[in-house]
């Protein structure tokens, strides 16, 4: 290798080295000013209320940032030419460069806007902080809570207008709840379901015929279109017959393997495609199979139990509804098919505990039950028994004291490490008792390591905001 390639080989080495550093140093710098921004704006608004946000989307914008300050660096190489030759094309070139460069940095520091959002929740009032505006409006004037169509948020209807608010910010289930349980018009004894959703019947919930058709003809007509394209253009070969039949069997491969997955992400197995909620009892089918139903008093927990996945290293909330019975049955609503609903988890969380979960539809006979089953868990018996007869204690007579058997269950799963379990008992006693920060942080505890880092982190944040303002 001559001299003049190893020269050369060291100058683009140079170059990559300094477009790096330059993207890196530059979104560094972008993002510290955000982040401290967005830390100020939060602590500011600490002594107000409860604080909930998501820095997610300026994570997001920070990559733009980079590639905008990575752009803007190689303009370095032709205005080096330009000084040295004076090279109108050199010129063009660098300022085009640093123009490209701008505009995506303009671009992501747009995109991290929806991260400086912040919602504040008052003892009175819900405000929506912005990065130039604040719309503040009393939790009293709650009419209704609505799904956005065409976007992760529940709407807010009030008689000064509506608000959104997005289900992808931190401690949204914390958040639905106060409101649910703060809101006059939607937790008085003679409310009806449908104040949670006006177009909506929240007692019957099912997807479409629509929906599901559609699903099954797109299907059916990728394996017709993988199958009939060989025979429907000229293929040139020594054997046209024998490579058709060979592009049927790569399109099958590749059908076989697409369709599994739209299968799964459109309808999951084992989620019900319809459900109906009554006061004493829970019904649902799956897309096959005929209808299961559990009695009210089985049910022991109606929780949104938030989940986070990782898309390319950055967190994405996802927010399942699961119902537990007594008998170790669990039925999953995701977010998808609530939508598929025409609806919200949180609102059918919302719906089910209001209905299932409240003492009015027990009998005598459940409260005679229930403290038996009380009083085996005090005369002593194992852990896993003693959890047993909490959950069917809760479950046969759901009042304040019942519900708050959660947190020792939750504790009693935790020491025999059974975290999932035990989250699940926490979540369900926070949906009542949300003021918790013990029981927070033993929620959070459950998050500990690996994947759920992120989930632990947005859990303790409520801790700390509870612990600060008691």
């Amino acid at each position: 290798m001559s001299l003049s390639e190893l020269a050369a080989g060291a100058v683009v080495l140079a170059a990559v080295a300094l477009v790096v550093s330059v993207g890196v140093f530059g979104a560094r710098w972008a993002g510290r000013t955000l982040f401290n921004r967005r830390e100020r704006t939060v602590e500011e608004l600490a002594d107000v209320g409860l604080v909930y946000g998501s820095d997610v989307a300026i994570r997001l914008a920070l990559v733009l940032v980079w590639l905008g300050f990575a752009l803007g660096s190689l303009s370095l190489l032709p205005a080096a030419v330009w000084l040295v030759d004076a090279d109108p094309d050199a010129s063009r070139a660098a300022i085009g460069l640093v123009a490209v460069g701008a505009v995506f940095v303009g671009i992501g520091l747009v995109c991290s806007l929806p991260g400086q959002t912040v919602v504040v929740l008052e003892p009175d009032r819900l405000t929506k902080v912005k990065l130039w505006t604040k719309r503040s409006v009393p939790i009293a004037s709650i009419e209704a809570i609505e799904e956005a169509r065409w976007w992760p948020a529940s709407v807010l209807s009030t008689s000064d207008g509506r608000m959104r608010l997005s289900r992808t910010m931190a401690g949204f289930d914390d958040l639905f709840d106060r409101l649910v349980a703060q809101a006059p018009r939607l937790v008085s004894d003679s409310m009806s379901a449908s104040a949670l959703a006006p177009d909506r019947d929240l007692s019957h919930l099912a997807v479409s015929r629509k929906t599901i058709t559609a699903a099954a003809v797109g299907l059916g007509l990728g394996l017709v279109l993988v199958l009939g394209w060989p025979w429907m253009v000229e293929v040139i070969g020594d054997n046209p017959t024998r490579d058709r039949f060979l592009f049927m069997a790569i399109g099958l491969f590749m059908w076989g393997l697409v369709a599994p997955l739209v299968r799964t992400e459109s309808f999951p197995a084992r989620q019900p495609i319809e459900l109906k909620i009554a006061s004493d009892r829970l019904m649902w089918r799956g897309l096959r199979g005929g209808w299961l139903e559990r009695p009210a008093n089985q049910l022991y927990a109606a929780s949104v139990e938030t989940t986070i996945i990782y898309v390319r290293g950055q967190p994405g909330h996802r927010h399942p509804l699961r119902l537990r019975f007594v008998d170790g049955t669990v039925v999953e609503i995701g977010d998808r098919r609530a939508a598929q609903m025409g609806t919200s988890t949180h609102l059918i969380s919302a719906a089910v505990r209001q209905r299932c979960l409240s003492v009015g539809a027990r009998t005598h006979s459940d409260h005679s039950a229930a403290r038996h089953a009380i009083g085996q868990i005090e005369s002593g018996c194992e852990p896993s028994a003693e959890v047993e007869q909490i959950r069917r204690a809760i479950g046969l007579w759901p009042n304040e004291g019942g519900l708050g058997l959660h947190l020792r269950a939750g504790d009693l799963l935790r020491r025999l490490d059974r975290p999932a379990e035990a989250a699940a008992h926490y979540r369900a006693y926070l949906d009542v008792f949300a003021d918790d920060a013990t029981a927070w942080q033993a929620l959070a505890e459950c998050f500990r390591g690996g994947y759920r880092s992120e989930l632990y982190d947005e859990t303790i944040a409520i801790a700390e905001q509870l612990l600060m303002r008691s």
